[in-house]
């Protein structure tokens, strides 16, 4: 009986072992097995890694060629396109000078324009064109011709505009600055001033400044008057017409003097006296040129040497002064 036990616990003992070397080789097999998938794996992870270094590695490579391609081409956009940039800036600038906030800009690529100061475009060429053009304007917008001064706020300007009301208006109170112009003309072919309009001082001379035609002084049209009395001279070696005139307006020596006579007594006059330089009678006028030019509101006395005619010779002298002729005068050219 006891070595049946013996023999039954050796039995045992013999399958515990049996049984512990199975689980240790499974465990180990398990293990082994194990550590050769991480070790795969791991060698594996190791082959990713570096073909994805490698990979990166490229592609760096690619990426700072490609960026040192850039970098090449970029420089060769730019230094062509300084060139062309550097050539519109030097072309327009050949055509126009630019002034922003009063500083003239010497290169367009550099140079930045502020909208909110001062711009003036001085075109340096005369401009010619075949095309119509036309500039917009309305109460506030003008157009202004000024001098050439260089301060802005110092300029002789005149402006012109279109209102919102449609009416045309030239203004000779400069609404850029206060500065005035002196007067607005019109000249003729010779250069001459045909008509005048002084906004100082509410003139308008219609045919010459200095002696004009027709002249309006605070809208009052005065009319240029030459009155004049005369008398008639006859007696022995007395043969003359004496006048006394005043004009309320310049006479020019380079013009003709009318009066205008309402007897018949007289033929002819004397060509030239000391006071005017060629006379003439014709149809009861005589036409006289003076010597030198006749301030307005002077009191002027010509004696003229006449020749009367053939009825009146005979005619007593108290006939023809026994009253002071009065009469008017009027201005030629010729």
């Amino acid at each position: 009986m006891y070595e049946i036990i013996i023999i039954l616990l050796g039995i045992f003992i013999l399958i515990m072992f049996i049984i512990l070397f199975a689980l240790l080789y499974y465990v180990n097999d398990n293990y082994i097995k194990y550590n050769n998938e991480v070790t795969d794996n791991l060698y594996k992870s190791e082959q990713v890694i570096n073909d994805t270094n490698k990979a990166f590695n490229k592609l760096q490579d690619n990426v700072i060629n490609k960026i040192a391609t850039v970098n090449s081409n970029q420089d060769v956009i730019i230094n062509n396109n300084n060139s062309a940039a550097s050539k519109i800036s030097t072309n327009l600038l050949n055509v126009m000078d630019i002034e922003n906030n009063n500083v003239r800009f010497s290169n367009l690529t550099s140079n930045s324009i502020d909208t909110s100061k001062s711009l003036n475009v001085n075109l340096k060429p005369d401009i010619t064109t075949y095309k119509n053009i036309s500039t917009l304007t309305n109460t506030s917008n003008l157009i202004n011709i000024c001098n050439n001064e260089v301060d802005a706020a110092k300029r002789k300007c005149v402006n012109i505009n279109v209102d919102d009301s449609g009416v045309f208006n030239v203004y000779t109170a400069n609404k850029l600055n206060s500065s005035n112009i002196a007067n607005i003309s019109i000249r003729d072919t010779s250069n001459n001033i045909m008509a005048s309009f002084d906004g100082a001082n509410k003139k308008i001379s219609l045919g010459s400044n200095v002696n004009p035609a027709i002249l309006i002084e605070s809208n009052l049209y005065t009319p240029d008057i030459i009155v004049c009395q005369y008398e008639y001279n006859k007696g022995e070696n007395i043969n003359q017409i004496s006048f006394s005139f005043i004009s309320n307006f310049n006479i020019k020596s380079s013009s003709f003097i009318n009066f205008a006579l309402f007897e018949p007594f007289i033929s002819s006059i004397a060509n030239t006296t000391t006071n005017y330089t060629m006379g003439s009678y014709t149809n009861q006028i005589i036409k006289i040129k003076p010597i030198i030019d006749i301030p307005k509101n002077t009191l002027v006395s010509w004696i003229i040497p006449v020749t009367y005619e053939n009825n009146y010779i005979s005619k007593p002298l108290s006939e023809l002064t026994m009253n002071a002729f009065r009469t008017t005068a009027y201005i030629t050219l010729s």
